[in-house]
């Protein structure tokens, strides 16, 4: 059995245990003490520890100093190692935790604390930005902000919240009616506006997105692909353009059918210095027409077109207006022009080819084969016909026509309709499309005149046969 040590005059007794390594006190509240009966000095200041050590002089140590400025000490706790030989000097150790009374009454961590996924209890709201909070406090900040509903921010509680739902909140914590950017810069690069910038080659698009009820309603962007800028409406939305609080163009999603709006021409498109509008100004009647015009030369020319009819306005200086063919040298050469006396003048005859003289072929009489009547014009009359559509459409059949039927010219003047005929006989090619057959004038004219001079030839022979009587 181990040897009990006492030692005396230590109230109550003290007994050391050998074997247990102990301290055991007789009474309950014993005190083991460590004291420097000397005064601390600034010079001299008074270090207490107690050691803890493993048999190669590593562990810890508590301890305590003071000095003449702060006689009730800091406390401390460090960890150490000795030096070989050395018990009192060389000791290296790190400052783990320290307590002094005298100071902020704080104690000072030199290592994370890890509580092992305990609380830390008892913690008050905190006063400075370093402090520490509790969830008391937390909770009610939050409750502050969202009204104590999750997922819900009660937006009145933002600093300067103006309750008025066409304001938009800025990064700065303004508000703004709209969103602004405001700058003084020279370029668009360095205007500090809102800049989306893709600087892949093969993206497809990079832009803005606007979404209704998260379904996609908008874009617009660039196609780095393809090189493209883009507007894009999506599905059966119309898309429009304005200027001024009006609305200018609109494009509808469903047909893709384009109208433009204006105030006062109601369609006014003006490339360089041409136009296409809707007025009334220079049109016959003063009529509201849709105008395709052009004042290049600084000279005015005009197609007006309406539900009554065409007009084409034009100084006239020349030609008036030219009839030309895109395979026969358009921008140099004319079929056929109309004059300011609405007169039609075909081309001379250094534009024509194969010219052969016509030779009297009995036309006198091939003309008086033809009949001419009186008729009016058929029109269909449907259900669907408005009531202004109806009568327009019953005063063109009641109104007296005079003519030939073209039926019967063709059987008698084969190239007098407008049937193809070609000037070789010996090609038989025609072009694909044939008209609805019709009387051609001009050439039931040339031969009027042949059958004139025919008649005249026999006027002259008569003529001659009486001067002999």
């Amino acid at each position: 059995m181990a040897t009990t040590v006492i030692v005396g005059g230590i109230t109550p007794d003290l007994k050391i245990l050998g074997d247990t390594q102990k301290f055991l006190f007789e009474q309950p509240n014993g005190t083991f003490r460590l004291a420097n009966a000397t005064t601390p000095l600034d010079s001299n200041p008074i270090n207490l520890n107690l050691d803890f050590l493993n048999i190669e002089e590593k562990g810890y140590r508590v301890g305590f100093s003071s000095d003449s400025t702060n006689t009730s000490g800091m406390f401390h706790l460090s960890s150490l190692q000795y030096q070989q030989s050395q018990q009192n000097s060389g000791i290296i150790g790190t400052k783990l935790m320290t307590f002094n009374e005298n100071g902020s009454d704080q104690f000072l961590f030199y290592k994370n604390l890890d509580v092992n996924g305990n609380k830390i209890i008892n913690v008050p709201s905190p006063v400075n930005n370093n402090d520490a909070s509790n969830k008391a406090y937390i909770d009610s900040k939050v409750f502050d902000i969202n009204t104590n509903t999750s997922g819900q921010l009660n937006i009145d509680r933002l600093n300067g919240y103006p309750a008025n739902g066409a304001l938009f909140l800025n990064g700065n914590g303004t508000w703004e009616n709209p969103r602004q950017f405001t700058t003084n810069a020279s370029s668009v690069t360095n205007s500090g506006g809102f800049i989306v910038n893709n600087t892949n080659p093969a993206a497809i698009a990079a832009g803005l997105i606007v979404q209704n009820n998260s379904a996609l309603a908008a874009q617009f962007g660039f196609n780095n692909s393809t090189n493209e800028a883009y507007v894009w409406a999506n599905g059966s939305a119309t898309l429009k353009f304005g200027t001024a609080g009006v609305k200018r163009i609109d494009i509808a999603g469903d047909s893709g059918k384009t109208s433009f709006y204006d105030p006062s021409y109601n369609c006014y498109i003006r490339p360089a210095g041409n136009y296409l509008d809707m007025r009334g100004l220079n049109v016959y009647n003063s009529i509201t027409s849709t105008i395709i015009e052009t004042n290049a030369s600084s000279e005015t020319s005009s197609i007006v077109m309406n539900g009554d009819f065409m007009q084409f306005i034009n100084p006239m200086d020349t030609l008036g207006f030219i009839f030309t063919d895109e395979d026969n040298a358009s921008m140099t050469s004319y079929v056929a022009y109309i004059n300011s006396s609405g007169q039609i003048v075909p081309c001379s005859k250094d534009k024509k080819h194969s010219i052969r003289k016509k030779e009297h072929k009995d036309y006198l009489q091939r003309l008086n084969k033809l009949n001419i009547y009186s008729y009016g014009l058929k029109y269909q009359i449907n259900n669907s016909d408005s009531a202004k559509k109806r009568m327009r459409k019953q005063l063109k059949m009641n109104e007296l026509q005079i003519g030939v039927i073209a039926e019967e010219v063709a059987e008698i003047f084969d190239n007098a309709t407008n049937l193809y005929k070609p000037l070789d006989l010996s090609k038989k090619e025609k072009p694909s499309h044939i008209p609805s057959l019709g009387v051609n004038y001009n050439t039931l004219l040339c031969y009027a005149i042949l059958a004139i001079q025919e008649l005249t030839g026999k006027v002259n022979i008569l003529e001659q046969k009486l001067k002999g009587l």
